[in-house]
């Protein structure tokens, strides 16, 4: 699968203080899918725009 990159990474702070760093949807998809435990509408907003992004 072709990687694909944002021009500009976006990075995070979790309310714990670790910090994580995405460097494109499929970084984000990884950590969206398992970490977090809520479905809110924005986490499923969220992983439909990282699987778009990568089909």
């Amino acid at each position: 699968m072709k990687q694909v990159l944002w021009r500009v990474p976006l990075s995070i702070t979790r309310q714990n203080g670790m910090s994580h760093r995405f460097c494109g949807p499929y970084d984000a998809l990884d950590f969206l899918e398992p970490e977090w435990s809520s479905q809110g509408k924005w986490q499923r907003r969220a992983i439909s725009d990282c699987r778009a992004a990568l089909s």
